[in-house]
């Protein structure tokens, strides 16, 4: 059978969707995807969600997600998202506020220290922590691209290019 399936853009434009696979595979298996993020104070979604919407509230939002036939909502951070230790627990006190009647996993931006913090809510189930590794990896190939193409700047200027 299925493990989990999670969904985010039928969450939101698509319920009968989410009801047909619910009912396909059993609600304990879908997690609903949530990308939000609190900037300067203000909630927001991402823009590719905003031309979906019309006239959202972030309170509206999450009462969709928690009437849904799925198990848990995923609270992606997506403006912190590859950001260690960036997470804005404010999004914890929002959610918290809503008093959630499904589990919250959370991530984006999460450390071991604010996934303990998390881990503290009774609604949390639990966190996805980035790889580190893999996030320096990733960083240190745009580091050597951006060392290449300053070599090769470099050499057309000794060659006589213009500068």
């Amino acid at each position: 059978g299925c493990d989990r399936i999670i969904v985010e853009d039928i969450m939101m434009t698509g319920q009968d969707t989410v009801k047909e696979i619910a009912n396909k595979y059993g609600q304990q298996c879908i997690i609903g995807c949530l990308p939000i993020s609190i900037v300067n104070n203000e909630t927001i979604i991402p823009e590719y969600l905003k031309r979906k919407l019309d006239n959202y509230t972030i309170e509206r939002l999450l009462k969709q997600y928690m009437d849904s036939p799925i198990s848990e909502i995923l609270i992606i951070d997506h403006h912190n998202e590859g950001v260690w230790g960036g997470f804005n627990l404010d999004l914890l006190k929002l959610i918290e506020s809503q008093k959630p009647q499904k589990g919250i996993i959370y991530f984006g931006g999460i450390d071991y220290k604010i996934a303990s913090r998390l881990l503290e809510s009774k609604s949390c189930t639990g966190t996805v922590i980035g790889n580190k590794n893999f996030e320096m990896e990733v960083i240190l190939k745009y580091i050597r691209h951006d060392i290449e193409l300053s070599n090769k700047q470099l050499v057309r200027r000794d060659s006589g290019g213009t500068k």
